[in-house]
């Protein structure tokens, strides 16, 4: 294939995914029906997608009590612990908050380049092959001998030539049904060290012939999080400011395993040369550089040749008699051999430990001090000169990443480095983008350690506020359950919470009209109504607001319960309110009096 067409390739991919984040954008296909229906059913993950509603149920703008949370927002400070209602358990937990990467500059710039060039129409989700998304399959790792082991993957999106999966860190030696009912890892495994990683591309046609399909789990919103990392990099690389070599990079990193490729933009991610400063980007291309190395080298093997040196390998050299340095591989690339030192020296050499704990065993604490890793940056004769020997492999972790990063600009030297990911979208939230402004508010509300964002409760109600004030429906629910739950030293609000509840289902949001008929079925910021309730669970039910098919039904039984209870009064009153969510035109909020006046009558 040729750089022109995987050009086009990736690009089209970014622009699909681009598309499938954004909330305005129809269903166009089964992928992005699953995808936001498992994102409607989902707590709050800050690390998802927006999935905001398409149109409202009524023209009339809808109201939102900004004065009484202005008040709130200046007497609730510091950080602070989501305490759920159990009443409204059903439908979500904490807070809820996916996001989408909406860089409007790019938008803008890619929406130029598709004019000018011709994009390739992107697969729908492909089933004939007998590939399912969800599906989760079993793969042979090991292909002779009597110890046949097994991975286990599961399938996310599948398109034309590959398949793209989660790759979990078990293992199995046979195949059975109950190996559906465990838990299954993404990261290390520390029972045995394996390495599972949160997003893997494999050529479709290899997959399906090896893979067997052990049976099916609904797709998570966090399941494509590594996905999106990835198809974000790759775009970023293609942004037509971009350098022609990274251009060129990003292609063979993303269809390749071109180690050189990946280990650059893991670089140039690391600091923020030609690229936004992004540690997740670079996390995940690094760990993508360690899943490759999987298998290549044995364990307790004295390595003489440069291919056996491994980004995410543990490696020990002798010092003197009986005494051995043990050091971990950053990152490999095609100049030198970026290494953290361990503070602690080995005896002698453990055969047949696992990494896991001879990491743990030369990372001892002394004397009360946690340990000090310490960056060296060898060439690759250097480093071999030392006579090697290769315990194990392990993916890099977030602190030796940036433990490395403190070391990587004097590489650099005079280059011109780039703003973090985290200013950028700071910049973006101060300059009114309301969705850049809901992201910011979910660093803030969890903390992000990755882009070094410290958690801060009432900057998140700050931003939050900003987003809902634009008509973001999305931060309008955000803020309402923050205030319906409370938190540590924010104390509950029902009433204002149920307020900001109304304004979000005034936007069609459907977890938020939900939750409003949970809020008046048990009577939570607000006096206890059949009536209104039947008629906000009508509403979820029939709107089109992406619902997924659980949080329906769920619904559904709510409300055949209260069909079962009220009286013909209330049901009537139902009706009448139900038609005045759903009539153009009609103010919800003024009516909810009447309502009030004609039930209590």
């Amino acid at each position: 294939m040729s750089f022109q067409k995987e050009y086009r390739m990736v690009y089209t991919i970014k622009k699909y995914f681009s598309e499938l984040f954004r909330p305005s954008q129809n269903t166009a296909s089964s992928a992005r029906k699953n995808t936001k229906q498992s994102r409607n059913n989902q707590s709050i993950s800050c690390k998802g997608q927006d999935t905001s509603p398409k149109k409202a149920p009524a023209e009339a703008p809808a109201q939102h009590p900004t004065q009484h949370l202005n008040q709130h927002s200046n007497q609730h400070r510091a950080s602070a612990k989501k305490t759920p209602q159990e009443d409204i358990a059903d439908y979500h937990h904490t807070v809820p908050a996916h996001q989408e990467k909406n860089n409007q500059n790019h938008d803008q710039q890619k929406q130029k380049q598709s004019e000018s060039k011709p994009q390739p129409e992107i697969d729908e989700i492909d089933t004939n092959d007998g590939l399912i998304t969800g599906g989760i399959y079993a793969l042979q790792e090991q292909e002779d001998g009597p110890d046949t082991v097994y991975w286990l993957a599961k399938v996310i999106y599948v398109e034309k030539q590959v398949v793209h999966v989660l790759c979990y860190a078990e293992r199995a030696d046979h195949l059975a049904p109950d190996l559906l009912k465990q838990e299954l890892t993404i990261g290390l495994n520390s029972e045995d060290s394996s390495f599972g990683l949160a997003h893997l591309p494999l050529a479709k046609d290899d997959f399906a012939a090896n893979a067997v399909l052990l049976g099916q789990r609904s797709l998570k919103d966090n399941d494509l999080a590594g996905y999106q990392i990835y198809v974000d990099s790759v775009f970023d690389c293609l942004d037509e400011q971009a350098p022609d070599w990274l251009k060129k990079a990003a292609s063979f990193a993303a269809w390749r395993y071109d180690r050189n490729a990946m280990a650059a933009l893991a670089d140039r991610y690391l600091i923020g040369v030609d690229l936004l400063r992004d540690s997740k980007k670079a996390l995940y291309w690094i760990n993508r550089l360690v899943h490759a190395g999987k298998g290549q080298v044995q364990p307790f093997k004295t390595i003489r040749k440069e291919q056996d040196i491994l980004t995410g390998g543990i490696y020990a050299f002798q010092l003197e008699e009986a005494m051995y340095q043990t050091c971990k591989i950053v990152l490999k690339d095609k100049h030198s051999v970026q290494c953290l030192n361990f503070p602690s020296l080995l005896g002698q050499l453990p055969e047949g430990t696992h990494p896991v704990q001879i990491v743990e065993q030369v990372a001892t604490r002394r004397a009360g001090t946690p340990p000090m890793l310490s960056h060296v940056s060898r060439g690759v004769a250097e480093f071999l000169a030392q006579a090697p020997v290769f315990l194990g492999l392990l993916p890099v972790t977030l602190n030796e990443l940036h433990c490395y990063r403190a070391h990587l600009p004097h590489m650099f030297d005079g280059a011109v480095f780039r703003e973090s990911a985290w200013n950028s979208l700071l910049r973006r939230a101060q300059q009114g983008e309301a969705q850049a402004q809901l992201e910011t508010a979910c660093h803030y509300l969890d903390g992000d350690p990755a882009w070094e964002v410290q958690r801060n409760i009432s900057e998140a109600i700050r931003w939050f506020t900003e987003a809902a004030n634009q008509g973001h429906s999305l931060a309008a629910y955000n803020l309402a359950l923050l205030f319906l739950q409370g938190a540590e030293e924010i104390q509950p609000d029902p009433q204002l919470g149920l307020e900001w509840m109304t304004y979000s289902a005034q936007l069609n949001y459907g977890l938020a009209q939900l939750c409003i008929a949970d809020c008046y079925q048990h009577g939570k910021g607000c006096p206890a109504s059949p009536a209104l309730a039947h008629a906000w669970y009508s509403l979820a039910i029939t709107a089109d607001n992406n619902l997924s098919e659980e949080a329906r039904k769920k619904a559904r039984q709510r409300k055949y319960y209260i069909e079962g209870t009220c009286s013909d009064k209330q049901l009537a009153a139902a009706k009448q309110y139900f038609l005045q969510l759903q009539g153009a035109g009609s103010d919800v909020m003024s009516s909810q009096g009447n309502m009030y006046g004609d039930m209590y009558a």
